[in-house]
């Protein structure tokens, strides 16, 4: 399997950041406003946060394998 293109993992590091800024409005919403279904969304979000953050760590250390 070749690792992803730089382009690729920038992609991936933007989704990520989209989901940062996501949670951050939603937990707002969740500790200011007491809205508990934010709050569910801030916890799936951040799920999904760490799937995305292992998969940026694994495609890093893959293209750095690639390049050296």
């Amino acid at each position: 399997m070749a690792a992803k293109t730089p382009e690729e993992i920038v992609k991936i590091w933007t989704d990520f950041r989209i989901e940062v800024e996501q949670i951050d409005f939603d937990m707002h919403k969740a500790l200011t406003k007491n809205n508990a279904a934010a709050g569910r969304r801030v916890r799936t979000k951040f799920r999904s946060l760490k799937k995305l953050a292992a998969e940026i760590i694994k495609e890093m250390v893959a293209f750095e394998k690639e390049v050296t």
